[in-house]
């Protein structure tokens, strides 16, 4: 970003945005939507780019790559009226069930206010859909094909971006462009990463039963495996797993495949004598469900890095925010990368409202300050719990798995720890 001091012409200046963001993925392409959705919003022009042009395609077979929409989430597509547009592509979970490789101990999340704990949709449904929701929004315009080259910030004018040959003002630049963002990249804002040593393996699998409403995780030896549902007889299976084991799995037969996972799920507990004496205090509840039945793999297996982010500034002076994986990555262990990102959404079109409402401009310092306040308080907390389950959960060492039996059955036990995560994930 060319922090200088610099002034354009109108006549430089090939058009103006009230508001430009910057990656037209699923967080990008909502986030546009959503604000134009707003009634306070109405009269501001939203341009969406994106250095690709999204070609979102439905196909007859499901995709592989799934979102697990919270109530919030679902909320949200509700009122800006993407929900509506959804085809019957979507599966909802009332219950999950998470146990350990290590002990008996297992707790299952419900919800008895909303019901379902989550609703899986592929990606290319969701982006479809809001895409065809953009298409009846007058004030979204789209530019799709050319990179986001430069930011200028002149010193009493708009933020200035360079989009492809274009010079382009707007007093408002989002940037949804994801882990690799170029809009944070540019505005220098300083980015805390790592890799895990772990790759999310992930495929599509048919099952034995015709009732499909839970999702189940199972924390093995050498990573998560969970099964969730997609469709009444097909579920995507994701394990989280060190590269080597990765590697092993995608060399595997289709048969040996189903055998891992229906073994995986199945397996009785390896426990140490502090976990039996752990269980022995505290015993665990009853009512373990087992998983169905592997029977078919759908797709072929796919395998992605996994990274954490965290981005030191959601806002930075005098209007660029970033929402999303520019913003944020976590351990997708939790499946709450999307919604954190919805929430981020949430967030700044509340900031934005008040604004309008107080007849301030979208670019006021306090207002945008608080949005960023607000989303660092709702994102951290998840972050910091999905690094908490991966570096408790990868390790065998006796003390920390009685510690994660006996922590498993206190929150199973406690209405009140379970309904406070469900609510807190939910928010």
């Amino acid at each position: 970003m060319n922090l200088f001091k610099r002034s354009f012409s109108v006549s430089s200046i090939s058009d103006r945005y009230d508001i430009i963001i910057s990656g037209a993925g699923v967080i990008g392409s909502y986030c546009a939507t959503h604000l134009a959705s707003l009634k306070s919003l109405s009269r501001k022009k939203i341009l969406l780019i994106d250095k690709i042009k999204p070609k979102p395609i439905i196909k007859n077979e499901p995709s592989v790559r799934i979102t697990g929409l919270s109530p919030l989430s679902t909320h949200l597509f509700t009122e800006s009226g993407v929900w509506s547009k959804l085809p019957n592509r979507a599966c909802k979970a009332e219950k999950m069930q998470v146990w350990d490789s290590h002990s008996s101990s297992f707790v299952v999340f419900s919800d008895s206010i909303n019901r379902d704990i989550a609703t899986f949709v592929e990606n290319d449904v969701i982006l479809k859909s809001i895409f065809d929701n953009i298409q009846l929004q007058h004030n979204i315009s789209t530019h799709y094909g050319e990179p986001l080259n430069d930011i200028y910030i002149s010193e009493s004018g708009p933020i200035t971006v360079k989009i492809g040959n274009n010079e382009v003002a707007t007093d408002l630049l989002i940037g949804t462009d994801g882990f690799n963002s170029q809009v944070r990249k540019l505005a220098k804002i300083n980015w805390t990463t790592w890799t895990y040593d772990q790759l999310a393996t992930t495929c599509l699998v048919e099952i034995n039963s015709n009732i499909n409403n839970i999702a189940f995780q199972k924390f093995l030896p050498t990573g998560p495996l969970a099964m969730l549902p997609i469709s009444d007889k097909i579920c995507q299976v994701i394990y989280f797993a060190p590269h080597i084991a990765a590697k092993i799995l995608r060399e595997k037969s289709c048969s040996d495949i189903i055998n891992f996972l229906n073994s995986s799920f199945v397996a009785p507990p390896t426990k140490s004598n502090l976990t039996q004496l752990s269980e022995y205090i505290f015993p665990p509840i009853k009512g373990f469900q087992k998983p169905p039945q592997v029977v078919d793999i759908i797709t072929k297996l796919a395998s992605f890095p996994i990274h954490f982010g965290h981005a030191s500034n959601y806002f930075l002076k005098p209007g660029i925010v970033l929402l999303g994986d520019a913003a944020h990555a976590l351990h997708p262990l939790a499946g709450q990368g999307a919604n954190c990102g919805f929430s981020d959404v949430r967030f700044l079109s509340l900031a934005l409202e008040t604004a309008i409402e107080n007849g301030l401009p979208l670019t006021d310092n306090g207002i945008l300050t608080k949005f960023e306040t607000d989303s660092q308080r709702h994102n951290l907390p998840i972050q910091l719990m999905c690094e908490m389950f991966y570096r408790t959960s990868s390790t065998d060492f006796p003390l920390i798995a009685a510690a994660r039996a006996l922590a498993t059955n206190v929150a199973a036990h406690s209405k009140f720890i379970n309904s406070n995560m469900i609510s807190w994930a939910s928010t």
